[in-house]
C-alpha cells in the first residue's frame, strides 16, 4: 500500500528540508553543481589559467560570429538607444558574438564568474533558440600550449569572487558597418581585485592563423607571437631624436590630435587615425605606434583587455593623469565608464605623462564613447 501525503505532510517536510539546507549551507553551497557564492560563504578557489584559457576560447567563438555574420553580409545595424544624433551602432555580429562569449564563460564557470559585456543589456532574458548556431560548448582540455605546459600556471588559484572579467564582443563597430575589418577585434579582461593581470585580443579577419590572437598573463605566460615582444630591444620613448608616432581614434577623436600636437610641438611626431582599441593598442605592443592616446571618456569593456596585455609585457595603462584603471565588479552603470582619457605605452610611458601633464586643456564637457 502506496503512502499517501497530506498537503500539511508534504508542507512539513519541505520546511523541514529547507531548514537543513539554510543551516548547512556553508557546505552544501559550493558542492552544487554550477553554484555561484552566496553572502555568506567563502568564494569556492578557481584556477586563473583556467579562466584564461576559457577566455581565449570565448574571444575566438566570438570572432566567429562576427565574421560569419559579415560573410553572410546580415549585419542589421541600428544605433543603440535610438538616438540619432551619435553615431553608435550595434550589429548582429555584436550581439551573437556577445552570446558565444559570455556562455562559454558561463558554462565554464556555472555563472559564479562575473563578467561584464558591452551588448548585456541588448540580449538580457533572450534564450539560446534567439541565437542559433552559435557554438557555445565546454571549453574542457583546451588550452595555449604557452599555458597548458607552464608549471607556474598551474599553481596560481585566487577566489572566484575576486575576478572580475570584461568582454568586448565586437571592438570598432563603427568600422565593422563600414567594411575596415583589420581594426575589427573581439576581446576578454581579466582583473583581480580591480587590477588587470591578463588580456585577450583576438582578430576575427586575419587571414594568418599565427597573428590572429594574442594573449598574456602577468609574470606567468605570454602567447607565442607575442614572445618576441619580450626579448626585443625596445628604445627609450623619452629619445626625442626618435620620431614618436601616436595613434588616437578615427571614430570618436575629440580634441586629442590639438592635444597631441601642442603636447609635442618641436618633437619628431606623426598621427594615425584608427579604429577599436585592441586594433590600436595592439600596434603599440607590436612596435608599429609609441603611443595610444585618448582623450575622451571611454567604456572599461575597451580598456580590460589592452590593460592586460599591456601590463603582462611591461607596459602601462592609465589615465592622462596617470590613474590605474579600476576593474573591480561595477555596482551601478556609472562605474563601467573609465574618467580621464588613455594613455597606453609599451615604453616610456612616464615620459608621456611628464609631456602631457605640461598642458592645460580647456574645460569641455565629455562625451562617453563606447
Amino acid at each position: 500500500m502506496g503512502i499517501r501525503w497530506s498537503p500539511a505532510g508534504v508542507l512539513a517536510v519541505m520546511c523541514v528540508a529547507f531548514l537543513g539546507f539554510y543551516l548547512m549551507r556553508e557546505t552544501l553551497w559550493p558542492l552544487l553543481p554550477f553554484s555561484s557564492p552566496g553572502p555568506h560563504q567563502h568564494s569556492p578557489r578557481v584556477s586563473v589559467a583556467a579562466v584564461l584559457c576559457a577566455a581565449v576560447v570565448a574571444a575566438q567563438r566570438g570572432g566567429v560570429e562576427v565574421r560569419r555574420v559579415h560573410e553572410a553580409q546580415q549585419l542589421n545595424a541600428k544605433n543603440k538607444g535610438g538616438n540619432t544624433q551619435t553615431r553608435n551602432p550595434v550589429t548582429d555580429g555584436d550581439l551573437r558574438s556577445h552570446f558565444a562569449m559570455a556562455r562559454t564563460l558561463q558554462l565554464a564557470f556555472g555563472g559564479g564568474l562575473r563578467v561584464v559585456s558591452e551588448e548585456h543589456g541588448a540580449v538580457e532574458g533572450q534564450g539560446e533558440g534567439a541565437f542559433p548556431n552559435v557554438v557555445v560548448g565546454t571549453v574542457d582540455n583546451v588550452c595555449p600550449e604557452e599555458i597548458s605546459s607552464n608549471s607556474a600556471a598551474n599553481t596560481r588559484f585566487v577566489d572566484l569572487r575576486e575576478l572580475q572579467v570584461w568582454i568586448d564582443p565586437l571592438d570598432a563597430t563603427q568600422e565593422y558597418t563600414e567594411s575596415l575589418l583589420h581594426y575589427v577585434t573581439t576581446m576578454v579582461g581579466i582583473a583581480h581585485k580591480g587590477k588587470a593581470i591578463a588580456g585577450v585580443i583576438h582578430k576575427p579577419f586575419e587571414e594568418d592563423p599565427a597573428q590572429r590572437t594574442y594573449w598574456a598573463w602577468t609574470d606567468v605566460a605570454v602567447s607565442g607571437n607575442l614572445e618576441e615582444v619580450l626579448s626585443r630591444d625596445r628604445a627609450a620613448a623619452g629619445d626625442t631624436s626618435r620620431p614618436h608616432k601616436l595613434i588616437v581614434s578615427r571614430s570618436h577623436t575629440g580634441d586629442v590630435e590639438e592635444v597631441a600636437r601642442v603636447a609635442f610641438q618641436g618633437r619628431p611626431m606623426e598621427v594615425e587615425l584608427a579604429g577599436g582599441a585592441g586594433y590600436k593598442t595592439l600596434q603599440v605592443i607590436l612596435g608599429r605606434a609609441s603611443l595610444y592616446l585618448h582623450t575622451t571618456l571611454i567604456k572599461k569593456w575597451d580598456l580590460g583587455a589592452p590593460n592586460g596585455l599591456l601590463t603582462a609585457l611591461g607596459g602601462r595603462l592609465t589615465t592622462v593623469q596617470g590613474r590605474d584603471v579600476d576593474y573591480a565588479a561595477p555596482r551601478s552603470d556609472a562605474d563601467v565608464v573609465s574618467h580621464g582619457g588613455v594613455v597606453a605605452a609599451l615604453d616610456g610611458h612616464a615620459h608621456y605623462l611628464d609631456v602631457l601633464a605640461a598642458l592645460h586643456p580647456t574645460s569641455k564637457a565629455p562625451r562617453v564613447d563606447s
